[in-house]
């Protein structure tokens, strides 16, 4: 009775579990591992292992891994990216690592030591490293005589690139202008035969030189031609002795009397009047014991160095100085090639 109730339990059970698999696969429609499309695996299970590949995740595309496993790894090449070319690894990542080699190169596009192993390039026919050199000026033109300011500058071949140039001039070329350079000797400097020839100069009296004669050498007749010298009569005692005194004179007149001079305070002239011969001539007469006697030039000459050509050339003892004077016309001012040449101390450049 026992058994026939157990077999009963049993058949029950089982007739119950097939009506509830319509789609065949050995487990329930119902289950969380429903397999609606025969793969062999559940479309919605959570951890999706029906094909026993260990993966968690559901695989719709049947590649035996998960379509949205972030550490998908179809190419097997123990790399985390995607592969959607089957050859391996990331098509992102052709040396295995995380850069990026869009070029096929095998490194990474953007790593600062990508092709460490191909020599640098030239530049042309200049091989890398290779130093470049040209000269510039700082103008284009400059004034005769004048040096143009030249400027080596440089550039280096650095892996297929030039450098920027050196330096800060930047014309190509440079030309000293024509023109009369030098320095024109000074008009003083030059001799006779140089000195007309000299723009800005000319040969003239420059000065009296000499020692004038005294006027006492010459005679009546002579006297008067000498500058600073005049005939007077000369003043003699006629008396045994000067019966004047410096008090007969009042100011101006006692001035004018050797030996005498006037006292402003007292207001009149004081002092003994000196001799006779030392009396000039016109006041002789009126000194009580002198008068006139022989005439004779006196005077004192003028110096030569004061006197015009015209009065040098009279006053004995002078002579007139000539020199080369003015002011010589400096060698820019010439713009005549012909006019530098004769102007001393200048010359011409092309």
């Amino acid at each position: 009775m026992r058994r026939t109730f157990v077999f009963l339990l049993g058949a029950l059970l089982a007739t119950s579990l097939l009506a509830c698999d319509d789609s065949g696969d050995g487990d329930g429609d119902v289950d969380a591992d429903t397999d609606a499309d025969s793969d062999g695996d559940a479309d919605l299970d959570a951890d999706g292992d029906a094909d026993t590949d260990d993966d968690a995740d559901a695989d719709l595309d049947g590649d035996g891994d998960s379509d949205a496993d972030p550490d998908a790894d179809a190419g097997g090449d123990g790399g985390a990216d995607t592969d959607a070319d089957g050859d391996g690894d990331s098509d992102l990542d052709a040396d295995g690592d995380a850069d990026a080699d869009l070029d096929r190169d095998g490194d990474s596009d953007a790593d600062p030591d990508a092709d460490a192993d191909r020599p640098p390039a030239g530049c042309g026919d200049a091989e890398h490293g290779e130093v470049e050199e040209r000269t510039r000026y700082a103008e284009e033109t400059v004034p005769a005589g004048e040096t143009c300011d030249a400027e080596v500058q440089s550039r280096t071949c650095l892996d297929g690139r030039w450098t920027e140039w050196s330096g800060t001039h930047v014309f190509d070329d440079c030309t000293v202008q024509a023109g009369c350079v030098g320095t024109a000797v000074t008009c003083p400097a030059l001799a006779e035969a140089d000195c007309d020839g000299q723009d800005g100069c000319g040969w003239s009296f420059s000065r009296c030189g000499g020692t004038a004669t005294s006027c006492s050498s010459f005679d009546e007749a002579s006297c008067a031609s000498q500058r600073g010298c005049s005939v007077e009569a000369a003043c003699v005692q006629t008396l045994p002795s000067i019966m004047s005194f410096c008090d007969d004179w009042s100011d101006p007149d006692c001035s004018g009397v050797v030996g005498c001079t006037y006292d402003s305070f007292m207001g009149y002239c004081m002092g003994t009047i000196a001799a006779c011969d030392l009396q000039p001539a016109s006041v002789c007469d009126d000194i009580m014991g002198c008068g006139p006697g022989e005439s004779s030039c006196s005077g004192t000459a003028s110096a030569c160095a004061s006197l015009a050509e015209a009065a040098c050339l009279a006053q004995d003892g002078c002579t007139p100085v000539e020199a080369c004077l003015g002011t010589a016309l400096a060698c820019s001012r010439i713009a005549d090639a012909v006019a530098c040449e004769a102007q001393t101390g200048c010359g011409w450049v092309e």
